[in-house]
């Protein structure tokens, strides 16, 4: 018998040791197994030190600058979908504040623990609705036909008097002459009467506006007069920075539109006209022409979005989506802090995580997962996918480019186009699945085209190309995958460092599958290997130990005498090994 090894890969946990492919492993603990040599991977390198432990971190740049982010819990941060955003702000959602925003003033400033500070997400609802009153007179036509001119302020025009009756009709007559009055006109034949109604929006010092509040008191108002608003313009207690506010009238189309030219500071030497408002406003005039409206209130609907809001993901055309309970939601395109209430959709079961993978969200629920997708958050459609596979831990569904993974009771499930598949059904048992990985506390990250999958113990690489499993020694906190430099950071103690870039190496441990078969005797091995500073070589006959040495060249060496039936090794150490071969006779090497 003559055990030959040019080639090593990971594990299969599902077969029997003895069934094992040639070159696969019971073991492969910290093994680089990625052009066929067994190889050690660095040790990570040390980039950052945090404070204290955190439960979430992210690397945020600016200005070509790299600042950590760190969080208490678990966070999840999108970048603005604004291009060239000159603020970089990022939205977020999990902070223990509620869905969260901050840009590189707010984020940067005032400390060195990152973000310093952050925003409330989302914009409120007027408290009270304005109070409208009409001031001075309409424009009238006396007894001649002409134009009665309304004065500037609240008194009669000068030389006309006016009466009108219950009929609404209008009455007029100079008030300097002895003369009838005239005929009873109605107004709506003398004057452009409208029925008003008003309402009033927030806007931060940003520009971003937010729903209405509720109507006011309707309003007759006649040509010629001003309608008078009362406000009460006192922001609620929330870390918006509310800087202004603007108000709309309807004008009976159904349409909310834009007063653009209000009064202000009334009766005082700084009286001024603006669109928007300063907060503290409380007595205004709506002094725009009618034939002047032409801008619709666009935020009718554009409420905040829930404080428990999870999961923020960012979709194609600028949406963003996010879940709580059963619901999902969307944004406003561009608009993240807009989340309106009929874009909503209602699943059947409690959403565990989402993920936007290619053109679609993928769904995972406690129960089926689903397929979401759709150009415009109005028109999203949600397809029930047949498969069974719940999602075990929120943290471990992964966006690897064309589908998404998540760790399920029975293994990693893949969903890409719509067709769930059991990724490791052909590599580990369920049961073992669940005892040795522990879906429930995966927390996962793409790196290298690989799914790498973290526990409280230790953590586990698995190649989606090859299928190929192997085990880490690590078991961070947390993580962050940083694609633009194709970084995986991990959150160490009280240190963020990058994987696989430290100076020194991790000890590997490969154990072999077993040779069973006829009592042989093997007394023969050679090892290449590119170095000999640190390699052992570990040798099993029959399940018991019966050598461990360090190898130091690429000479053959004899093993202890005796025959076994199950034959079995393990290569450890930080050495790069290239070829393993043990035979019957040194000839045979």
């Amino acid at each position: 018998m003559k055990i030959e090894l040019a080639s090593f890969s990971g594990m299969i946990p599902k077969q029997a040791a003895y069934l094992l492919p040639q070159n696969a492993a019971v073991l492969a603990e910290n093994c680089r197994l990625t052009n066929g040599s067994l190889r050690a991977y660095k040790t990570p390198g040390v980039v950052h030190t945090l404070p204290e432990p955190r439960g979430s971190i992210y690397l945020y740049r600016d200005a070509g600058n790299a600042h950590w982010f760190s969080f208490s819990g678990d966070v999840d941060i999108v970048p603005s979908p604004i291009a060239e955003d000159a603020n970089n702000r990022v939205y977020m959602t999990g902070h223990t504040k509620g869905a969260r925003w901050t840009d590189n003033v707010l984020a940067l400033s005032g400390g060195s623990d990152y973000p310093v500070n952050t925003r409330q997400l989302g914009m409120p609802e007027p408290g009270t609705a304005p109070v409208a009153e009409i001031k001075g007179y309409p424009e009238g036509i006396d007894a001649s036909g002409s134009i009665i001119m309304r004065g500037l302020h609240d008194d009669e025009p000068e030389g006309f008097v006016y009466w009108e009756t219950t009929e609404d009709l209008l009455y007029t007559k100079q008030s300097n002459t002895s003369g009838d009055w005239s005929d009873g006109t109605p107004k709506s034949a003398a004057v452009n009467v409208e029925t008003r109604f008003y309402v009033f929006t927030w806007v931060t010092e940003s520009g971003e506006e937010g729903p209405p509040s509720m109507p006011s008191n309707s309003v007759e108002w006649e040509q010629g007069q001003v309608v008078r608003l009362n406000v009460d313009t006192t922001p609620p207690g929330v870390d918006l920075n509310i800087s202004h506010f603007r108000v709309y009238v309807t004008r009976g189309d159904g349409y909310w539109w834009l007063c653009d030219k209000v009064d202000y500071n009334i009766g005082t030497s700084e009286q001024a006209t603006a669109t928007d408002i300063p907060v503290g406003q409380s007595e205004i005039n709506d002094v725009t022409p009618t034939e002047d409206r032409r801008e619709q209130l666009v935020s009718t609907n554009w409420m905040a979005p829930p404080a428990d809001l999870k999961d923020i993901t960012l979709l194609p055309g600028g949406v963003a989506a996010g879940y709580r309970g059963k619901e999902l939601y969307f944004s406003e395109p561009y608009h993240l802090y807009a989340w309106p209430p009929e874009y909503r959709q209602t699943l059947e079961y409690e959403i565990v995580a989402i993920v936007a993978a290619g053109n679609s969200l993928i769904v995972t629920t406690t129960g089926n997962p689903y397929l979401c997708f759709g150009t415009e958050p109005t028109a999203m459609t949600l397809e029930r996918l047949d498969a069974s596979q719940v999602c075990s831990s929120k943290r471990s569904m992964v966006d690897m480019g064309y589908q998404a993974v998540y760790a399920s009771p029975d293994g990693l499930v893949s969903v890409a186009g719509g067709n769930p598949q059991l990724l490791t059904r052909d590599v580990i048992n369920p049961e073992d699945w669940r005892t040795d990985y522990k879906p429930e506390e995966v927390h996962a990250y793409l790196h290298d085209g690989k799914y790498y999958g973290f526990t409280t113990t230790d953590g586990f690489i698995f190649d989606l190309q090859t299928g190929s499993l192997t085990k880490l020694s690590l078991a961070p906190a947390c993580g962050h995958a940083d694609l633009e430099n194709d970084t995986l950071f991990l959150h160490v103690g009280s240190d963020v460092a990058a994987f696989n870039q430290g100076s020194t190496l991790m000890p590997y441990r490969w154990l072999s599958r077993e040779y069973k078969g006829q009592p042989i005797k093997l007394s023969s091995c050679r090892i290449v290997a590119e170095s000999y500073t640190d390699l052992r070589f570990q040798l099993y006959r029959d399940g018991v130990e019966i050598m461990d040495i360090a190898v130091t060249n690429d000479k053959g060496f004899r093993l202890p005498m005796g025959l076994g039936t199950t034959w079995q090794f393990a290569l450890s150490g930080t050495d790069t090994v290239n070829a393993i071969t043990i035979a019957s006779s040194m000839s045979e090497l």
